[in-house]
């Protein structure tokens, strides 16, 4: 029970730098869908 209580908490914290990590790479599809 503990592992799986500090395994979520290492995902909430993991969970929002990957989301940053990959907005940017995101954004830059988005941009050259648009320029295609």
């Amino acid at each position: 029970m503990f592992s799986l209580v500090l395994c979520y908490k290492t995902s909430k914290i993991i969970f929002p730098i990957v989301f940053l990590q990959l907005i940017p790479i995101y954004i830059k599809l988005i941009n050259n869908e648009k320029y295609y």
